[in-house]
């Protein structure tokens, strides 16, 4: 079956922080010509799709807010459709903002039907407590992804949600099996029924092998892998962004 659409992860793939990936724009541009819708989507749960969409037409890009698959917002559908409207949330703003959004309610650990914890830069012991004294009460946990690290500019890395989800599990003695982001299927599952794409319709492109190519695995997607190893074959690879065009007809057979 025919490639139809193209979804790519965004940190380390379109971009390291504030910079776009070398070949990225025109990587994009020219499938565009090749006549592929291009989504874009990521497990960072702090920024808002508006903020996402900013952020990649200020580096040039063309595309409309529902090109954007975000663990944030994909947390807030999730909701949604499970009818939870009380939360407490360890979270960004950005997140935060997304749950709002969906009339979603944040309120104190006591008032909620579940907790969701998504990237939050101003952890701190306190609400780890708060976060280990609701799981010991309440089954009930929304993670939005659980990557351990990601990468920004001059190849520095960050710890990533997943550092956080952890402290908060080795506390409890538990593991959160609610899982939003990536390698969740969850995220590609809204794609595919929002745009009335097949499974074997999408691209994915991804540079980290346990979440972006694991999630294509886990629904059944083609995918490729920006990597600079060999040593993998149920995947596509490449060196880099770029080498799509220049190989766009045999990764596309």
């Amino acid at each position: 079956m025919a490639i139809k659409a193209v979804a790519f992860d965004l940190d380390g793939t379109i971009y390291f922080g504030n910079q776009p990936a070398e070949g990225a724009l025109e990587t994009v541009n020219f499938l565009k010509t090749q006549g592929l819708s291009i989504f874009y989507f990521t497990n960072n749960s702090s920024a808002t799709r508006s903020n996402l969409l900013e952020k990649l037409i200020s580096m040039g890009f063309d595309l409309g807010i529902d090109d954007i698959y975000s663990s944030a917002f994909a947390t807030a559908k999730y909701l949604k459709d499970k009818n939870i409207t009380n939360v407490y949330c360890i979270g960004s703003q950005g997140l935060i903002h997304e749950l709002e959004e969906l009339n979603i309610r944040i309120v104190a650990p006591d008032f909620a039907e579940t907790m969701v914890i998504g990237l939050d830069i101003d952890i701190t012991y306190a609400k780890i407590s708060a976060a280990l004294n609701f799981v010991t009460q309440n089954e009930t946990v929304v993670v939005c992804n659980k990557d351990r690290n990601y990468l920004i500019e001059n190849n520095e890395l960050r710890p990533g949600c997943g550092s956080l989800v952890a402290a908060i599990e080795y506390a409890a003695g538990k593991t959160f099996g609610c899982i939003i982001g990536k390698p969740s299927p969850y995220m590609m599952e809204l794609l595919l029924k929002e745009n009335g794409l097949s499974r074997e319709e999408v691209l994915v492109v991804g540079d980290t092998y346990e979440s972006d190519i694991a999630m294509a695995k886990n629904i059944g997607c083609p995918s490729v892998f920006i990597s600079a190893s060999d040593s993998y074959s149920d995947t596509k690879v490449i060196r880099n962004i770029a080498e799509i065009r220049s190989d766009w007809d045999i990764l596309n057979s």
